[in-house]
């Protein structure tokens, strides 16, 4: 249940993640290749730097407990990914009723 729940987590903040950039980018297909993208960068350039760095460690269970990034550190790094995901939304909607 646990592997469901934190799959679940993940694919919402990606999927918000998606949702700010498509308002942004207003492009639907570019939307969905970018955090893709961003899930690649981190995993094979800024993982040398950090491991907490690396966004495809936000799926594995052991990584809650790891004390490099901290206890808490995948639920505030999921934390600051969903609040870049909102406001861009929220300025690509405002950009969006501008133009």
């Amino acid at each position: 249940m646990i592997y469901v729940f934190n799959a679940g987590l993940q694919g919402m903040v990606f999927s918000l993640l998606g949702l700010g950039l498509s308002a942004v980018v207003n492009n639907c297909y570019l939307a969905a290749v970018i955090p893709f993208c961003y899930c690649i960068f981190t995993a094979s350039i800024l993982a040398t730097y950090s491991s907490g760095l690396n966004a495809l460690s936000l799926f594995v269970i052991g990584q809650y407990n790891n004390a490099i990034i901290g206890y808490g550190g995948i639920l505030l790094y999921d934390f600051l990914l969903v609040l870049v995901g909102y406001g861009l939304f929220i300025g690509g909607d405002k950009h969006a009723c501008k133009g």
